[in-house]
């Protein structure tokens, strides 16, 4: 078996991404590989490159290497926490963006925004990207808005593109400038229309809230107004028309004799061995149950009477003085004019203001 010859190799050192060199092994990429492994800093751009030159050297058919070798494959049995892909597109970066064009101060992600473009354009946006010390994301908006599709140049009709061509020609100006100039011109005039129409419409809706709060302060004090009103009217009446009271002493004070006897009952009918004054004594006191009774049931029918009564004097109290006006038409010709005083008042405090601010000018 031959023995390979390993290229010297130092972690620091830059690994060429141009022409395969002829004296590397494929030994010695993989050491190359295993080096880029253990050190700390940012490997993308040593990675990349490494893959650049595995990939001339040993990965395709017209390579020197008469067995092209997958070196992406190799890359992942070395760095097994990336996917081939991330390895794809840092090879893509290296290949597309050359060390000439590189910026020291500018990050790997920024080069990686300009790969695609061509070598000018590269060149420039990195130069930008350093001098305005663009992010990552910005530089990326940047290059977006400069080729994306634009709303301008505005096609013109040929007619129109004449017109426009002579007039360039007599006042001296390219046609594109001139065209430029009118288009600003309108969109400023089109925008301060647009700027007086918006302030016309906040005053508008100001003046419309300012009529809103007057019109709920006026309907809440008009609603205060009815129900003290109404609170003072009924109080008025209930002193004129006290509210059915229920008195249960008399109940209370019947219930109590009887309970007093039916105790001096019981008492006699322990004492007694007389059946004939036990029979007699017997049937006092079932007599003195009936009544007790019927003066139960006497005092439970004058309690839902005079629930009953209390009822129907509230119910008039309300129909007398109601919680709401009964004549909603008037009631509202009243709310309309006191709004209009409101109104009036609060016109003639603006006046007076706006006199005395000029006044003091």
């Amino acid at each position: 078996m031959s023995t390979e010859t390993t290229a010297s190799f130092h972690q620091d050192a830059p690994i060429p991404s141009g022409s395969p060199d002829t004296t590397l092994t494929m030994s010695g990429w993989r050491e190359q590989g295993a080096a880029l492994k253990k050190t700390d800093s940012d490997l993308r751009w040593a990675l990349a490159d490494w893959l650049v030159l595995g990939e001339n050297k040993f990965g395709s058919l017209d390579a020197l290497s008469p067995n092209p070798v997958n070196v992406y494959s190799v890359a992942s049995e070395l760095f097994p926490d990336h996917p081939r892909k991330y390895f794809r597109e840092l090879a893509y970066v290296a290949r597309n963006v050359p060390a000439s064009v590189r910026q020291d101060a500018l990050s790997f992600s920024h080069h990686q925004v300009v790969a695609a473009l061509d070598r000018a354009a590269q060149v420039r946006w990195l130069k930008e990207a350093v001098e305005k010390t663009l992010s990552v994301s910005k530089l990326r908006e940047a290059i977006k808005y400069e080729y994306e599709p634009r709303l301008f140049p505005i096609p013109l009709s040929y007619a129109l593109s004449e017109k426009l061509n002579t007039l360039a020609r007599a006042v001296g100006q390219s046609a594109e400038s001139l065209a430029r100039g009118a288009v600003e011109l309108l969109v400023a005039s089109e925008t301060d229309k647009i700027q007086a129409e918006l302030d016309a419409a906040r005053q508008y809706n100001d003046a419309a809230d300012a009529r809103r709060r007057i019109e709920d302060a006026a309907r809440a004090r008009a609603a205060d107004e009815w129900t003290r009103t109404v609170k003072e009217q009924r109080e008025a009446y209930a002193r004129t028309h006290p509210a059915p009271q229920f008195d249960p002493k008399p109940f209370e004070v019947e219930l109590t004799a009887i309970e007093s006897t039916l105790e001096a009952l019981d008492k006699q009918l322990k004492e007694v061995e007389n059946e004939d004054l036990r029979t007699v004594l017997a049937k006092e006191r079932a007599h003195h149950e009936v009544e007790r009774e019927l003066v139960r049931r006497r005092h439970y029918e004058a309690v839902d009477a005079n629930r009953e009564e209390l009822k129907n004097w509230q119910s008039e109290v309300r129909n007398k003085f109601p919680n709401y006006p009964p004549d909603e038409r008037l009631y509202r010709a009243q709310l309309a004019a006191r709004i209009a005083k409101e109104f009036a008042d609060a016109a003639e405090q603006l006046a007076q203001k706006a006199e005395v601010a000029s006044a003091a000018v």
